[in-house]
């Protein structure tokens, strides 16, 4: 694929969007609209005609809805999709899902389905449309995660936690990697995952429906309690604090890092300076940098660190960054990763 011509393909039900879109996509030279449809079957018939190298669809459109047909995509012929996705709760549960299927990133609108304020992301989704066609669409062939058989208890050990940095294609790498947990493992997972606001609510509700693990989204002063699965909100860093003894999660409204909040260096640094030996730092697929200084955090004070493999990672951006700045203990795909983790945190039980 030449890079300096991005070929795309754009589905939305709203004929507006449609002209909206291919005037912002065709405003920048590398990108070359090449085909436009209005519903799921448009979607799947211009990937197959056109072959584009990045599809822009609508989650929520009449007759066959985005989700539907991102997952025959996927299913038949995998291409780099970035959804659209409206407000709302039907509209975020569609996107959580539609991101855990295959689509490699969304786009929010911000007040409807007709929103003149889409152009003031015209940026976001020309980046979004770029960094899209880079990415390693066959690593959504692999498996997805399923619980290790067996029965385990957790190990007598010193108080213990698990942080995790995840942004591009993080939602399926997480459902992969928390899927492998039993219900009763035993450490506390606190999450940054990079989401607009208000869609992280979805995520944990989301996971929290399929997975053994309860999940939720933090709250500001959260009491850290085992066997939970925290997210951070978006539009927040999310730090831990310790107070009479107790350990909490605190929100913070500080300025982006890296561009985005929350960002994983905050929680890991944070997270580090607490638990020490004690803290194992994960870094799932991603852009850019986030978690690669605290990755070194925690590495500089005994932490153990893991990161997704360059096959699995939809964008290595995020686990090469943090690999080549702190090392590794170990590297694997999601699932695999998981597995380590039982194995850190719990023995089997024969």
């Amino acid at each position: 694929m030449d890079l300096e011509r991005i070929r795309a393909v754009i589905v939305d039900d709203s004929n507006f969007m449609v002209t909206i879109l291919k005037d912002i996509l065709e405003s920048e030279n590398r990108i070359e609209v090449v085909g436009t449809g209005h519903d799921g079957k448009d979607a799947i018939e211009l990937n197959k005609e056109k072959r584009p190298d990045v599809i822009l669809l609508d989650v929520q459109m009449a007759d066959m809805d985005g989700l539907t047909a991102l997952e025959k995509i996927m299913e038949e012929d995998p291409t780099p999709i970035v959804i659209i996705s409206g407000m709302g709760d039907k509209a975020g549960k569609m996107s959580v899902n539609a991101l855990n299927a295959g689509a490699v990133d969304f786009i929010s609108k911000t007040s409807g389905p007709l929103s003149m304020d889409i152009r003031k992301k015209s940026d976001e989704i020309v980046g979004k449309v770029i960094n899209a066609a880079k990415t390693n669409i066959a690593s959504f062939e692999k498996e997805n995660g399923k619980a290790v058989k067996g029965k385990f208890i957790p190990e007598i050990s010193e108080e213990r936690m698990i942080v995790v940095a995840s942004s591009t294609g993080g939602i399926r790498a997480l459902d992969n990697f928390l899927s492998i947990l039993p219900s009763n493992f035993p450490a506390p997972i606190i999450v940054v995952q990079h989401m607009p606001q208000k869609f992280t609510k979805y995520l944990a509700s989301t996971l929290d429906s399929k997975l053994d693990l309860p999940v939720k989204e933090a709250t500001d002063h959260d009491e850290i309690k085992n066997n939970q699965v925290y997210i951070i909100p978006s539009g927040y860093h999310g730090v831990i604090s310790t107070w009479k003894e107790k350990t909490f999660i605190s929100l913070k409204n500080e300025p982006k890092l890296h561009g985005v909040r929350p960002s994983a260096d905050y929680l890991f640094r944070s997270a580090s300076e607490k638990y020490r030996d004690k803290l194992v730092g994960i870094v799932l697929t991603g852009m850019g940098e986030d978690g690669a200084l605290g990755a070194e955090i925690i590495k500089n004070n005994g932490g153990f660190l893991a990161i997704q493999d360059k096959d699995s990672s939809v964008v290595y951006g995020m686990p090469d960054t943090a690999k080549k700045r702190a090392g590794y203990d170990f590297e694997g795909s999601p699932p695999e990763i998981g597995k380590k983790m039982i194995e850190m945190f719990m023995e089997e039980n024969p």
